[in-house]
């Protein structure tokens, strides 16, 4: 019986080791990056593809060319951008693999998600949207990031309260697109899960170093993370299908960052 053929975007992030070592004997799998060269190096090279950026006007032409030519079976991707792109446009979403779209829209907008989460008691990080912040605590160390996006751009450590103005001033923002929220210290996770009606895979992955996109990273089982996100987590969540938990731990408590 021929292999269901796989095609993984994002193929930049860590991610891809771990599914090619876990997976290739099983499907005939395929990665696309905007750079194909930072797909991990053992993956051979007729593996890897070439698809435009997740923002671009060019991606969902670039997506649906790589379909046709390769004839994939299912599409991952793996991309905010990308997601926020194929949910939004008229695209046949038969052979994409992803959550319902209300769910991709909930996460997509970190201040909607983080909502989300206050109200199913889930939220510990006192996120609020930048120009609704009031009061600032000099004895606490904070984070600002945009309500959307993905990576390092834009997310900066405030360690005193002239820092933010001198941060939206350099960068031309507006507070209305930002969030800020306690800064944790701990240790940071890639959580892959896939839930189903009849059961859960969960998958910690650990972060050993980060530049924008994960690029050191290792498998660890961890009974906290896995029973905070079956236990809490899934219960508040009623998606199906596969997706990504970002989270710190620091000493027994989970912190969750964002869900792509």
């Amino acid at each position: 019986m021929k292999n269901k053929k796989l095609l993984f975007t994002g193929g930049g992030g860590v991610f891809s080791e771990t599914i090619w070592k876990e997976m290739a004997n099983k499907y005939d799998i395929y990665f696309a990056d905007i750079n194909p060269k930072k797909i991990f190096h053992k993956i051979p090279n007729s593996r890897k593809l070439k698809i435009e950026k997740g923002t671009s006007k060019k991606f969902i032409i670039s997506l649906k060319t790589l379909i046709k030519k390769h004839n994939f079976d299912l599409v991952i991707p793996n991309v905010d951008e990308e997601i926020f792109n194929i949910v939004n446009s008229k695209f046949n979403k038969k052979k994409i693999f992803l959550p319902p779209v209300l769910f991709c829209k909930l996460t997509l907008n970190k201040f909607v998600f983080f909502e989300f989460l206050k109200k199913n008691h889930l939220e510990n990080l006192d996120t609020f949207r930048l120009d609704k912040f009031k009061k600032y605590n000099k004895d606490q160390t904070y984070l600002i990031k945009p309500i959307y996006g993905r990576g390092s751009r834009y997310v900066k450590k405030i360690n005193k309260e002239k820092d933010i103005k001198k941060f939206i001033s350099f960068h031309n923002l507006n507070k209305k697109d930002l969030l800020i929220q306690n800064y944790i210290r701990g240790n940071e996770y890639t959580v892959f899960v896939h839930t189903n009606d009849k059961k859960s895979i969960i998958i910690p992955v650990r972060v050993y170093q980060k530049k924008g996109i994960t690029i050191q990273a290792k498998i660890e089982k961890n009974k906290i993370i896995e029973s905070y996100i079956k236990n809490k987590l899934l219960k508040a969540f009623t998606a199906k299908n596969c997706f990504n938990v970002q989270l710190i731990l620091s000493g027994k408590k989970v912190y969750v960052i964002e869900i792509n």
